[in-house]
């Protein structure tokens, strides 16, 4: 059996040199939920986003989401194909806080990737980023069914 895997997180927030101004929102820091998972002496790390204007989300309901999610998510997400299957069986708490769920999936994507000496594209079947730079087609925060699993 696969060992468990422990998970810190905590609020970032950055302050920018500019006041960043969208239709929606005017911002003059960033702010972003910040994952590192733990096996072995190895880390991964993820980043979420969240946007009350956008998906709802604040800071405080992202660090509420994983609090609750926590013990059962580093319990069964032991490996890719295990994150998989957690993230089928969980899609609408998923959709319900896709920033907090960025950054979990990224963290454990990160660890998973490091654990075995290959990058995420690897651990994903996607071709290594060379030459130009492309936005894979997967990311955690777009609908079911696009991002890593």
């Amino acid at each position: 059996m696969v060992k468990s895997v422990s998970m810190r997180f905590k609020q970032l927030r950055v302050p920018l040199k500019h006041t960043f101004r969208q239709a929606s929102a005017n911002r003059t820091h960033g702010e972003s939920i910040w994952v590192e998972v733990a096996r072995n002496g190895t880390s991964g790390y993820g980043e979420g986003c969240p946007r009350r204007y956008v998906t709802g989300e604040t800071l405080d309901s992202c660090e509420t989401w994983i609090s609750e999610r926590l013990g059962d998510i580093t319990a069964r997400c032991v490996d890719y194909e295990s994150l998989c299957a957690w993230s089928e069986d969980n899609e609408k708490e998923i959709d319900a806080s896709p920033s907090s769920w960025c950054a979990v999936e990224g963290a454990l994507l990160d660890l998973f990737a490091r654990e075995t000496g290959i990058s995420v594209e690897a651990l994903l079947g996607q071709p290594e980023p060379g030459g130009r730079i492309s936005i894979p087609p997967y990311s955690a925060t777009m609908k079911r069914g696009r991002h890593g699993c």
